[in-house]
């Protein structure tokens, strides 16, 4: 009985979803109702696709919660694929900030900025925090500027999370990019996760390179 139940709940929630893409003019649409746990069939069917989107808060969770849906943190970890993590303050993206922090998944996502044509009208903020990004930093903007995207770069001090995400909140940046989860589990667990602790606070939407 609860499988059936949990069978109609996920063909609404597809209904709804097809629904919604509809409205925004998305007629092209494939829809797939799979048993499993969310992450693991999730993982399956990365090979198939070019771009992952996913809601930050869990199914009980409010726009103002701290609390993280519990399996996005299991997807941007298994991901091999851009994961796009959807903020419930989503809007027009007009203003993109890419945080930038010297790892190779932080080159991937100026790549990825580069060629995105959804990108193309938007400005960029380029912001590194700590001094010794400086140089990688102006590497970074003189590839986005070569790509034709209209760049400001900024080199603040402090905490990370504390000073990107000021800078999401005064500059009404519509999306993140970023790297995720770049360190080793025993490094997470003495230092914590810049990744999560950005996920949660920041109130853009967020996309994310491993």
């Amino acid at each position: 009985e609860r499988a059936k139940i949990d069978q109609k709940k996920g063909r609404l929630v597809l209904n709804h979803a097809e629904a919604a893409l509809h409205k925004l003019g998305i007629t092209k649409i494939e829809k797939t109702l799979y048993k499993g746990r969310f992450a693991e069939v999730l993982t399956q069917f990365m090979p198939m696709v070019d771009l992952v989107f996913v809601g930050k808060r869990g199914a009980h969770g409010t726009a103002d919660s701290l609390a993280l849906g519990s399996n996005l943190e299991k997807v941007i970890r298994s991901a091999q694929i851009p994961v796009y993590v959807v903020s419930r303050y989503n809007q027009p993206i007009t203003e993109v900030l890419i945080a930038y922090d010297g790892e190779k998944s932080a080159q991937k996502a100026v790549d990825f900025a580069c060629k995105a044509p959804f990108l193309k009208k938007a400005t960029c903020h380029l912001v590194a925090v700590g001094a010794a990004h400086k140089e990688g930093l102006a590497a970074m903007a003189k590839q986005l500027t070569a790509a034709d995207l209209s760049v400001h770069t900024h080199l603040l001090e402090g905490d990370v999370v504390t000073e990107v995400t000021n800078y999401v909140k005064t500059h009404n940046i519509g999306l993140l990019l970023a790297g995720a989860y770049n360190h080793s589990a025993l490094r997470r667990m003495f230092m914590g996760s810049v990744t999560t602790a950005l996920i949660k606070e920041c109130p853009a939407s967020l996309l994310l390179f491993r």
